[in-house]
Parts: structure tokens; C-alpha cells; sequence
């Protein structure tokens, strides 16, 4: 099993929240494109943002580090953290 994980610190759990929502939304529409095996979001009681995706094999892991830039940078745009 291999594993990409993220982590980020919000001010508040509720902007925590937010951004929880649109990370969902947005990794939940490429489970089937990049196959992820799981796909867990958390968010801690002082506005940490939590993402693992597990994959099955390294290929679909760096697949999916290659083309994930666009993902992050809306993160990074949208959010402040």
C-alpha cells in the first residue's frame, strides 16, 4: 500500500470545514481516474486539515503526484492556511 498524505493548519476548525468540503469535492470527482484505494479526510479540533490517499501500487501513486499541481494550487488560492 503506498500513501500521499497532506497536511494543513487553518485559524478556525469552521475554515478547516470549508476547506474539507471543497477537498472532498474535488479529490471525490478523480477516485475513479487515478484509482485511489481510500480516501480519508480529517479535521482536528484546532483547524488541521488531514488528507491520505492510499494507492495500490507506486505507478498510480506517481501518476497521481504528476498531474495533482493543479489541485493544490487551487487550494493554495482559495485558502488561507
Amino acid at each position: 500500500m503506498f500513501a500521499k498524505v497532506y497536511q494543513y493548519k487553518f485559524p478556525s476548525v469552521t475554515e478547516a470545514k470549508v476547506a474539507s468540503s471543497f477537498c472532498s469535492d474535488t479529490l471525490g470527482k478523480h477516485i475513479t481516474k487515478y484509482n485511489f484505494q481510500s480516501l480519508n479526510i480529517l479535521i482536528g479540533k484546532d483547524g488541521d486539515l488531514s488528507i491520505f490517499i492510499k494507492f495500490n501500487t507506486i505507478e498510480k501513486l506517481k501518476k497521481f503526484e504528476n498531474e495533482s499541481n493543479e489541485f493544490i494550487g487551487e487550494l493554495k488560492q482559495t485558502f488561507v492556511f
